[in-house]
């Protein structure tokens, strides 16, 4: 038995590819101002028997011009969901077709969005001792942050359009947490996630490199824009079906956990059943051990099924792996 591995955030891993392709965005300053500090108190001069003459007004500091929002990075303390909103402008190129500046919009959004999520994932690291490059963590962010909404909307841009996208995507950290336990968990599906962020920011990056020597329609560069954004879409389908098989897989596996383990059963029967857990708790103390397939837990006393539960819950002095508390997260007992 290995350490345990929680659920995995499945329903944030599908909705991320399916607002793919990613950019970066601002998001509203999270952080308060300070509170402005009160000018000093002056004692009032004594009346002169004959008026003096004015003493020059003091220059009044000039109000500095209001700072502009920095991105709302996701609070490292907050354990619970929130929902984090990025912007992206982006100017219409000559002869840019409107989908493909909207497409492009949203990526620089969603990208922005990946970019906090991966900050979450990197102070998550430093709690929880896993070991993660700036890169890893910004692949395992973009595979398991959910995204919740996009919208877009046309603007006067000088004589040109732009396109302002707005998304919107739930970053949770305990979510995120549990997360990259699973990915590091499953060498392949972490190298898949890595190889696939990798692939997507090089295409995004030679991308941008392209774009910005303005290229006209009929130039070989504006050729080479357009097939260098095909060969992102590409990537992005790709993403997107590597996703939809990993959740084929696990609400399978989940149903089936579901159906075939029953309390009284060894684990030697239920691993015959359901193939080896994803996660396993090993034997406490009290005798109890867990194993997760799909998202189900089953709870083992002893070597044999005591209950089988959608989710294990934390009791003072007992632990997550025991088979009291709410019936509610109990599927056989």
């Amino acid at each position: 038995m290995h350490t345990a591995l929680p659920r995995i955030c499945a329903a944030g891993l599908a909705a991320v590819f399916l607002a793919l392709p990613w950019g970066g965005a601002s998001a509203a300053d999270s952080g308060s101002a300070a509170p402005p500090l009160m000018p000093a108190h002056r004692p009032e001069a004594q009346a002169a028997p004959a008026p003096a003459a004015p003493r020059p007004t003091p220059p009044v500091p000039a109000t500095p011009a209001p700072a502009k929002p920095a991105p709302s990075t996701p609070s490292a303390s907050a354990d619970g969901p929130r929902i984090v909103t990025a912007t992206h402008r982006w100017l219409m190129g000559s002869g840019e077709t409107l989908a493909d500046a909207k497409r492009m919009c949203r990526a620089e959004a969603v990208r922005r969005i990946v970019e906090q999520a991966g900050l979450v994932i990197e102070s998550v690291s430093e709690v929880e001792n896993f070991v993660l490059t700036r890169d890893q963590s910004r692949s395992y962010a973009a595979a398991l942050v959910e995204v919740r909404s996009a919208e877009e909307r046309l603007e006067r841009a000088g004589e040109g359009m732009a396109v302002v996208c707005t998304v919107r995507a739930l970053v949770d950290r305990s979510d995120l947490a549990r997360g990259v336990r699973e990915l590091q968990d499953d060498p392949g599906a972490a190298r898949r996630a890595e190889d696939a962020w990798g692939r997507t920011e090089r295409l995004a990056r030679e991308e941008r490199e392209l774009r910005a020597s303005s290229p006209q329609p009929g130039d070989p560069a504006w050729s080479a824009l357009q097939d260098k954004r095909q060969a992102l879409a590409r990537s992005f389908d790709e993403l997107r079906r590597e996703k939809a098989a990993v959740l084929r897989s696990m609400e399978e596996e989940t149903r089936r956990a579901a159906a075939a383990a029953e309390p009284g059963m060894t684990v030697s029967e239920i691993e015959r059943l359901l193939g080896p857990p994803r996660a396993v708790l090993p034997e406490n103390e009290r005798g109890y051990a867990c194993g997760r397939w799909g998202e189900v837990w089953v709870v083992f006393r002893h070597g044999v099924a005591e209950c089988v539960r959608s989710r294990l819950q934390d009791r003072p002095g007992v632990g997550e792996c025991q088979c009291d508390g709410l019936s509610t997260g109990i599927i056989k007992r």
